[in-house]
């Protein structure tokens, strides 16, 4: 195993996309506006014939959709459930579980990093309806989440996730943390 060379380093450092999905917001930030409740990692840097095909299933579905959305390089889950969707299908229709799958991702032995997200961020990540969900408040307002700010949340998520892989992988890297075959 060998330190990876400046241009391994940089195709680490810069995936063709990542895979943003949200975990369950921690109990003991329960009333927080900010909480590390999102999962990040890059699929085109995980090793196939190391994943379930739940995992595999997420991970080609997620190809798929980037295929069809150049330019993307931040896909949530909740895209590619909308995604599904407006072709007719789920994740049930591909037999993937879904759950085992992000259980499994968040778990692999590979690069991935938690996102800090705000509670309003959390509610775009999870939606995956197509019309977009509906807030109800405690006071009976209802509010629809727009498709506007869903972009302005990805934006915002893209910008965060580019600046800080780079420098996540780069400690690594610094540390000797990396090594490849």
């Amino acid at each position: 195993m060998t330190s990876p060379t400046p241009q391994e380093l940089r195709k680490l450092q810069e995936p063709a996309y990542w895979l943003i999905f949200a975990l369950p917001w921690p109990e003991s930030q329960g009333d927080a506006a900010m909480a590390e409740a999102a999962y990040v990692v890059a699929p085109p840097l995980v090793p196939r014939n190391q994943v379930s095909e739940n995992a595999e299933g997420v991970f080609a579905v997620a190809h798929f959709h980037v295929k069809e959305n150049p330019g993307r390089r931040t896909v949530w889950f909740s895209d590619l459930t909308r995604w599904l969707a407006g072709r007719d299908n789920s994740w049930q229709g591909l037999e993937v579980d879904w759950e085992a799958a992000l259980r499994e991702i968040h778990e692999l032995p590979t690069f991935g990093m938690f996102l800090q997200v705000s509670r309003r961020g959390y509610m775009f990540l999870l939606d995956g309806s197509p019309e977009g969900a509906t807030v109800t408040y405690p006071g009976g307002e209802r509010e629809r989440l727009t498709a506007r700010e869903r972009e302005a949340v990805h934006a915002d998520f893209e910008a965060r996730i580019t600046r800080d892989w780079a420098n996540y992988i780069g400690e690594m890297a610094a540390r000797g943390m990396i090594h490849l075959h």
